[in-house]
């Protein structure tokens, strides 16, 4: 059991966060000192009374959380504070919580710098989503920056983080390259970065990355490989070059997403030996000549985007082996020929009827029996 003063310690922070923040969910926290703080809503104690959790996610409170957290609750393990109004500074003093492993402010209206977090040496799980944070990045399992503005580029630092399994960058106003240093992160599991700016990257004769100017593209294969196994989701940025014949190596990659950038060159058919993909998206690209019939060994594939492209061949016939897919779109791209029903277990709708005797073909992609997408699209018909 905590002392006396540790009682009066914990009870006073919670009578700081009720006059620090206002909101009707603080209603029921009895701070006169009649209900235990271990009885209040949102708060949750160990068997010893000390103060692990604190929840008030998606409480609509307004206010300032208070100040030095953990020298009022010092096991304190999670704080979430996401979906209310503290619109101040990143709470003062909470790098000093030494044993915090979560810490959840999504939306929670912060404005300011955020600080150096290497101090919390316990901190696994951070969302700072939706707040309009600037800082630099830490040592952690799952980092989640969706949206929180944060300017330049990613730090060669982020090679120190060797536990981190999901890094979330998506939707900020990052540029320059991807550092080399990313290539050590072995046990990185899910990386997004789409709405960005980020340029380009290149290996060095070692394999691995560096920085280099925009023109210079890492061959795909160290990127995929080198700690982004599973998903790899780096759309709308300004991403320019080619997709390397290592693609193949890339085996345990699943979800491939690349769409809207400047990637250029032939699709190489080793794509196909990455046999666990279940999404590709290489849509709205620089992408030319063939598409390769060796997709078509995808068995795992349910959805492969292709569209706004500059594919100037014959649909393969290899696509009917596609016995997965639920969306396929390859429209706004050069090609002739048709997927041939016949071949089709998908449905007995048309997969792609000639509009008139012109240059176009209406292409509406009917694929998949338990549930059926449709997408319209109009695709350059070629004369030989």
């Amino acid at each position: 059991m905590p002392s006396q003063a540790s009682i009066t310690n914990q009870s006073h922070f919670f009578t700081l966060m009720k006059n620090s923040l206002s909101g009707d969910s603080l209603s029921d926290w009895d701070v006169t000192g009649k209900t235990s703080y271990c009885n209040y809503s949102g708060v949750s104690c160990n068997d010893e009374g000390y103060v692990e959790v604190i929840d008030i996610s998606g409480w609509s409170l307004s206010g300032r959380f208070p100040p030095d957290v953990c020298s009022y609750l010092p096991q304190l393990r999670v704080l979430r504070l996401s979906y209310n109004d503290l619109h101040d500074n990143f709470p003062e003093g909470i790098v000093n919580c030494s044993l915090l492993e979560e810490l959840d402010m999504n939306g929670s209206q912060v404005i300011g710098t955020l600080p150096d977090l290497s101090p919390m040496k316990s901190l696994r799980i951070l969302d700072l989503s939706y707040n309009l944070f600037t800082g630099e990045l830490t040592k952690l399992k799952s980092m989640i920056l969706t949206t929180c503005m944060v300017h330049g580029q990613i730090p060669p630092s982020i090679g120190n983080m060797t536990s981190l399994v999901d890094l979330q960058l998506s939707g900020n106003f990052l540029n320059g390259q991807i550092p080399a240093e990313l290539g050590l992160l072995k046990n990185l599991r899910l990386l997004e970065l789409y709405y960005n700016q980020i340029a380009a990257y290149r290996r060095n004769s070692g394999g691995n990355w560096e920085l280099n100017s925009l023109g210079h593209v890492i061959n795909l294969r160290q990127l995929l490989t080198g700690g982004v196994q599973e998903v790899w989701d780096n759309g709308f940025n300004n991403l320019n070059g080619q997709i390397g014949k290592t693609i193949g190596t890339a085996r345990n990659l699943s979800e491939l997403f690349i769409q809207s950038n400047r990637i250029s060159g032939a699709l190489p058919p080793e794509i196909s030996q990455a046999t666990n993909l279940v999404k590709i998206d290489l849509s709205n690209n620089l992408l030319s000549g063939p598409i390769p019939s060796e997709i078509g060994n995808l068995n795992k594939l349910n959805l492969l985007l292709l569209q706004g492209n500059k594919f100037n061949s014959a649909i393969p016939k290899s696509l009917s082996s596609l016995k997965s897919v639920n969306v396929l779109d390859l429209s706004n791209n050069r090609l002739t020929g048709r997927i041939q029903k016949a071949s089709l277990n998908y449905s007995n709708f048309p997969i792609c009827s000639q509009a008139d005797n012109r240059k176009k073909l209406n292409c509406i992609w009917v694929i998949g029996a338990s549930s059926v997408i449709v997408i319209v699209g109009v695709v350059l018909f070629l004369k030989r």
